[in-house]
C-alpha cells in the first residue's frame, strides 16, 4: 500500500468517529412531508396518496418527516470520503432480458432455437424481435449472430411454467456447432425514461430502495425511490426523483449508515 492510500484509509477511519457532530441534521430542518401507509409503513411518499398494497389513505408521518431532515456536510469531510454527484437525466433507455441454452442442432443455413422465458419477461418482447445469441470457441473465440423471435406461446409449460419463445437463427459459416452453450439477449423496445448511476441506489433490510440526494450547498437528504428498468449501469427512476436533481455516486454509504 502507498503512503499517499494508507494515510487517505486513516482519514476515512477518523472521519466515522468525528462525522457525527460533523453531521447537522438538526440544525438544518428542511422538513419535507412524508405520508405513510397506517399497514404498511415502508410504503412512503410526499404527497397524500393510497396505499398500492391495501387501499388505505397514507397519513402524514412526523418520524419519518424528522427522518429526511437534511444532513450538512463540511466541505473537509466531503472531500475526505470523496462525495461525487450526478444529474437526474432523461434517456432512452431499453430493457435488456438475459438467458442461456445448450444448442442441440444445429442446421444450414437456419437454424430453429426454442428457450423459454417466464411471464413478466414477455411484455418486452414481441414477433419479429430481435435477439443476439453468443458461443464462445476455443478457434474463433466469441462470435455472434442475430437471430429473431418467430413465434412467443400463449400458454406456458406446464413443467416448468415458462413460455416458449421461437427463434429463427442464420448460421451460414458452419462455425456454430451442437452441443454449445449459447447466451441469448433479448432487446426490448426503447422507452424514454428518468435515469441514475445504478450504484447511487441503495437498499435496505427491508428491500426498499433509496438514494441520498443534494438538497443544498453541502447538504444531503435520504430520498425512497421506485426503480424500473435496468441497462448497463443505469437504471429507471419511476418515482421520487425530477430531473436535473443531483444524487450521490460515490460517498453515499457513509452518509447512510451516519444518518441511521
Amino acid at each position: 500500500m502507498t503512503l499517499k492510500k494508507a494515510i487517505k484509509n486513516i482519514n476515512i477511519i477518523i472521519v466515522l468517529f468525528i462525522i457525527s457532530p460533523v453531521f447537522s441534521a438538526d440544525s438544518n430542518k428542511q422538513h419535507s412531508q412524508v405520508f405513510i401507509c397506517p399497514m404498511h409503513h415502508h410504503i412512503q411518499k410526499y404527497h397524500s396518496d393510497s396505499c398500492p398494497i391495501c387501499g388505505m389513505a397514507l397519513v402524514l408521518n412526523k418520524e419519518a418527516s424528522e427522518k429526511i431532515s437534511a444532513i450538512k456536510l463540511s466541505k473537509t469531510i466531503k472531500e475526505t470520503i470523496n462525495v461525487l454527484t450526478e444529474n437526474v437525466r432523461r434517456l432512452d433507455i431499453r430493457k435488456e432480458i438475459y438467458t442461456g441454452t445448450i444448442l442441440k442442432q444445429v442446421e444450414q443455413p437456419t437454424t430453429q432455437i426454442t428457450i423459454e422465458l417466464l411471464k413478466p419477461s414477455l411484455k418486452w418482447l414481441k414477433q419479429g424481435g430481435l435477439v443476439e445469441v453468443e458461443a464462445k470457441d476455443n478457434v474463433w473465440g466469441d462470435r455472434t449472430w442475430v437471430g429473431e423471435i418467430t413465434n412467443i406461446a400463449d400458454t406456458a409449460s406446464p413443467q416448468t411454467h415458462g413460455y416458449p419463445i421461437s427463434i429463427k437463427l442464420k448460421t451460414p459459416y458452419g462455425i456454430l456447432k451442437p452441443d454449445w452453450y449459447i447466451t441469448l439477449t433479448f432487446y426490448g423496445d426503447t422507452t424514454p425514461a428518468l435515469i441514475i448511476p445504478f450504484k447511487s441506489i441503495l437498499f435496505d433490510s427491508d428491500g426498499n430502495t433509496h438514494v441520498i440526494k443534494v438538497v443544498g450547498k453541502n447538504q444531503y437528504q435520504t430520498v425512497p425511490v421506485k426503480i424500473g428498468v435496468r441497462q448497463d449501469y443505469l437504471i429507471q427512476i419511476i418515482e421520487g426523483l425530477e430531473e436535473k436533481d443531483k444524487v450521490l455516486t460515490d460517498g453515499q454509504f457513509l452518509i447512510n449508515a451516519e444518518k441511521k
